[in-house]
Order: structure tokens, then sequence, then C-alpha cells
């Protein structure tokens, strides 16, 4: 079947989604695993359409996210483990809606950590490395992977 929802072009470019369902009811908290497993997706516009409904159910899911936890850690850590610094920043995006949906969803991710957190250690590894050859060098140059460890710091501390 078709999803409830079609990606609209505003001017400048930035891509929105419109919804034909309501946001945050049933039907669209039912795609949230659907949407979530689409993070993996690099493909335009898939990739725009799964990270951008998704942080739409997020805004407005509150305490309907706990439901469907269970459903969307694995494509999580599925999206997390193609090593995509697009597709994890995407990831990052997601986690930090996600703690923000409902008070209770950043302790009930804390049992997924296990899942979640050995991409990010990899990542937070290179930014402390890179941290430290700034400081030797007094030079900081370009690094994806050090703006992915920050993003990573960033995303943890919002979990918090």
């Amino acid at each position: 079947g078709s999803l409830p929802l079609r990606l609209t072009e505003r001017p400048g470019g930035r891509r929105l989604i419109a919804w034909d369902v309501e946001v945050g009811g049933a039907e669209s908290i039912a795609l949230l695993p659907l949407l979530v497993s689409g993070l993996s997706e690099r493909a335009e516009p898939y990739n725009v359409i799964a990270v951008e409904a998704a942080l739409d159910v997020l805004e407005v899911a509150g305490r309907a996210v706990l439901d469907v936890l269970e459903d969307i850690v694995p494509p999580l850590k599925s999206a997390l483990n193609t090593r995509d610094h697009g597709v994890q920043t995407a990831v990052l995006r997601v986690l930090r809606q996600l703690s923000a949906a409902h008070d209770d969803a950043g302790a009930a991710l804390v049992p997924h950590y296990k899942a979640l957190l050995p991409t990010f250690n990899i990542h937070l590894a290179k930014r402390a490395a890179r941290v430290v050859a700034a400081t030797a060098t007094d030079v900081e140059a370009h690094d994806p992977d050090g703006e992915l460890g920050d993003a990573i710091a960033q995303t943890l501390e919002v979990l918090e």
C-alpha cells in the first residue's frame, strides 16, 4: 500500500511532508516503525520522506511513542550500522526527537543502549582523537567523523 503522505516542495527547495491523516493519530503512530526502517535508505526522495515523516510523528506522538519503542529500536540499530554518515546523522535527529516526545522516552531507551551505543563509541573515540590532535597542532581540520562525534555527544546529552 501507499503511505498517507506526500512530499511537497516549498519555495527555496525545502521539502516538507503533507499528511493525508492526522499526524499523531493512531494511523501515523502505527507507521512509525516503517518510517524508522526507512532511515537506512540513501536514495532520494525516500530518505527525505523517512526522516521528515518520522520527525513529524515523533513531534506529536507523546506517550504513544512508548508503545512502539520495541519496534523502532531494531531499525535504528540497523541504520546506525550502515556506517553512512548521512544515515547516522538522520538517526541522531530522530533519537533526539524521540527523547523529546515524552518525559519517559529517554529512560525507556536505556535498556536498548547496548544495541545503539557500539556505533556511537566508534565515533566518540575518533572525536576524542581529533580533539587531542587539534590541541597538539593547534589546527582543527574539517573532519566528518569528528562532526558526527559531536552530534553523537549532543544526542547522548539529550538522552540523559
